[in-house]
């Protein structure tokens, strides 16, 4: 007998040169002289991590993963001022060589910030760390006025430190005089 033509198949397994397949098969009579075709085992397939993953959605990143023959394994959701869904980081990073079929870690945004403290600022100044932040500004006269602190932010909601959705509002209020009524 003499070899035919010789093929390679990934099998995902570590046997790679191993013949995996023949053709005709085992246990068929040939004549002295015929060809019998082999695929012999490339072993485990690697491809690289795409780059350009971070700043994509969830979605886009999960077809360029499809793409590379990669799925898409655990989401972890981070805080952060970019948009919701928005790859932030991959593990492995991009360009790593893994085996094919491989799953990649997608850490996103939750769309998620930190309200920053605006406490004993005037309002013109919260109002505006507060907008450079992402939030829209809503202004409220302090339950109580306490004229040492007339004009300031006494307490805002949600509360500094809290995360709250970049677009979402902040609720300020400020330490002013009622106005007398008649």
């Amino acid at each position: 007998l003499r070899v035919g033509t010789v093929s390679e198949e990934y099998t995902g397994r570590d046997d790679k040169g191993q013949v995996i397949r023949q053709n005709p098969p085992a246990g068929i009579l040939l004549r002295k002289g015929q060809a019998v075709s082999l695929v012999v085992s490339g072993g485990i397939q690697y491809v690289s991590v795409p780059n350009g993953l971070i700043g994509l959605s969830t979605q886009q990143a999960r077809s360029a993963l499809a793409a590379a023959n990669l799925k898409v394994g655990n989401i972890v959701f981070k805080n952060s001022d970019r948009p919701e869904g928005q790859v932030l980081s991959t593990d492995p990073v991009s360009g790593a060589s893994v085996p094919a079929a491989s799953k990649v870690t997608l850490t996103v945004s939750n769309s998620k910030i930190k309200v920053p403290n605006v406490k004993g600022q005037d309002q013109e100044t919260a109002t505006a760390i507060l907008l450079q932040n992402g939030f829209v500004v809503t202004t409220k006269p302090a339950a109580v006025y306490k004229k040492r602190l007339d004009g300031q932010v006494v307490s805002e909601s949600p509360a500094a430190g809290a995360f709250a959705a970049s677009g979402s509002t902040v609720t300020i209020y400020i330490d002013e005089k009622a106005p007398w009524k008649l």
